[in-house]
């Protein structure tokens, strides 16, 4: 049976925690290794992310795999669990769960602000008048109230 200790300290040695995109939350970990069944131990442990092989660059390397989690809300849940334990990679562990934790927020408040619009169309408000009341823009606003915002919202 696998256990969160034992999942941080491979997670130590074998993984890392990449940013992709610096002006958004775009965090990826990864978790590269020549035996296949102890990444697919720590998938089935959580229940996320995807194994893939990785090309060999060179004849007389052994095969290898690679865990990834993409997900944000996954990469959280993974780093939440695991954290408490990770000596080399504790704060980097950190940082990914407060600002994966900030953009969750955002989020939560992108998604009231668009129910708020709604609800204020459906009492008659402008647009303009909408966006004044809830501190946001005229072209934002009327995304929300279109329903073309939904997808984005989504995929913050």
């Amino acid at each position: 049976m696998i256990t969160p200790q034992y999942i941080a300290g491979f997670f130590d040695g074998e993984g890392c925690i990449t940013r992709k995109d610096k002006k958004h939350c775009s965090i990826a970990i990864c978790v590269t290794q020549t035996n296949f069944e102890v990444l697919d131990e720590i998938k089935r442990f959580f229940g996320f992310g995807n194994i893939r092989e990785i090309k060999k660059r060179k004849l007389h390397w052994k095969e290898a795999w690679s865990y990834d989690v993409q997900d944000q809300f996954q990469i959280k849940q993974f780093l939440v669990v695991i954290e408490p334990y990770l000596l080399v990679k504790k704060e980097k562990a950190q940082k990914a769960i407060e600002e994966i934790s900030n953009y969750q927020e955002k989020i939560e408040i992108r998604k009231n602000m668009a129910q708020e619009a709604r609800k204020l169309r459906k009492k008659g408000y402008s647009l303009r008048k909408i966006a004044k009341e809830i501190g946001s823009n005229y072209q934002t606003v009327k995304r929300w109230v279109d329903g073309s915002e939904n997808v984005r919202i989504a995929n913050l």
